[in-house]
């Protein structure tokens, strides 16, 4: 830029010159020819000036992809083998390496709740960062909710990423190990997003992965997507069910992909859900309206309403390897020049 600044100097004071020994002034024709120079000059410089501006963000781009490409892992490329062929940008990855949790981008919610029927009080010291991974732990743990003094007999894990981190469209990853699921277990552990700086479900919620043993599963442990719009919800029970079998004692990963005319969910990279802006499904109360806002990340580890838990079964843990957001080149590029 300042490169930029001298140039315009010069050109002014080319101008001075030419005044101060009346070349502008030596007849009108002279004085028309010089103010076209003039303008002429004008105009390259702040073509240059444009030229480098694009240079600089050319040169951005390429030290993201440079980043992206010097990592350990497969950083911007996504594990859906029919996206590989696109370019992707990572522009968001916590691997939870270190032994704190990185608290510019997430924080753990302490003393709250989130539905009258669960089970659960939500307290910070079960979020911890351990071994390479974003632990939330679920234990029998009696404690009382402030100010409403009601008796929780559990406490468990959650933690957000609102007011630090958001994304509008693109490809979100979690890598996530669940411990000790059993049949009929009530726990009720989820990754998901919802719209930054509106209220819900009017910025849409993304369910990326809930797993639950009591949506008519025979109280088998299941993954499901769904996706919450509209200015009361809109969905009545529209989740999709994975119905690959898992064995929940090992880590598996969970991604959506959002754009602006559809979402998709994924399971170690297999797709079993789809959903269409516009598009009635079953148990939708009203077109589909994907989001116009940008979503921020939820994982938490909840208690569903019943059946009662027994003490024995605790403590329990989710644990989180990874999350990601890749957007597309062509995202990333335009939404940077906004």
């Amino acid at each position: 830029m300042e490169r930029q600044i001298d140039f315009i100097k010069n050109i002014n004071q080319l101008i001075s010159l030419l005044k101060e020994n009346q070349l502008l002034m030596r007849d009108k024709q002279q004085q028309f020819l010089t103010q076209v120079v003039v303008v002429l000059i004008i105009i390259a410089a702040v073509c240059i000036i444009y030229e480098k501006a694009d240079n600089n963000y050319s040169l951005k781009l390429n030290r993201v992809l440079q980043q992206t490409k010097s990592s350990n892992y497969q950083v911007g490329i996504p594990i859906v083998q029919s996206l590989k062929n696109q370019e992707w940008v990572e522009v968001f990855r916590d691997d939870f390496n270190g032994t704190k949790l990185n608290t510019t981008i997430w924080t753990a919610r302490n003393n709250m709740t989130h539905g009258s029927w669960e089970q659960q009080l939500y307290q910070s010291d079960d979020v911890y960062v351990e071994n390479g991974n974003l632990v939330l732990r679920t234990r029998f743990n009696p404690q009382k909710y402030i100010p409403s003094g009601r008796l929780y007999n559990y406490t468990s894990g959650w933690v957000d990423s609102q007011g630090k981190f958001s994304y509008k469209y693109g490809y979100a990853e979690a890598r996530i190990l669940f411990s000790k699921i059993v049949k009929n277990d009530p726990i009720w552990p989820a990754f998901w997003s919802i719209g930054e700086n509106t209220y819900w479900p009017n910025g849409g919620e993304i369910d990326t992965m809930e797993m639950s043993t009591q949506w008519g599963t025979n109280g088998n442990p299941k993954i499901w997507g769904t996706y919450h719009w509209g200015k009361t919800d809109q969905c009545n029970g529209c989740g999709s069910q994975f119905t690959g079998n898992l064995d929940f004692s090992e880590y598996h990963t969970y991604t959506t992909v959002w754009n602006e005319t559809q979402i998709y969910w994924y399971v170690d990279g297999i797709h079993y859900k789809t959903n269409v802006n516009g598009t009635t499904y079953p148990n939708t109360k009203s077109p589909l309206i994907l989001p116009n806002y940008s979503q921020y990340f939820i994982i938490n580890d909840a208690l569903w309403g019943t059946p009662e838990p027994n003490p024995s079964d605790y403590p329990k843990y989710m644990y989180i390897d990874y999350v990601r957001v890749l957007q597309t080149k062509e995202t990333f590029e335009k939404q940077q020049k906004k």
